[in-house]
């Protein structure tokens, strides 16, 4: 008889910590594609600004 590694609670505190940490990864993904896109806007703003302020009006 072949003796299992993990039992089945085990098993299940595993699945739930997976479940959990796939949650955290996912939302600091979207946090972080947040945090870019919103850096990414205010660039776009100050840049717009300098070029009507080079180009007059």
């Amino acid at each position: 008889m072949r003796a299992h590694i993990l039992d089945a609670d085990q098993v299940n505190e595993l699945l739930i910590m997976g479940g959990v940490g796939a949650g955290v990864g996912v939302w600091f993904f979207a946090d972080r594609h947040g945090l870019l896109r919103g850096l990414v806007d205010a660039g776009k703003t100050e840049i717009e600004a300098v070029a009507s302020k080079i180009s007059g009006p």
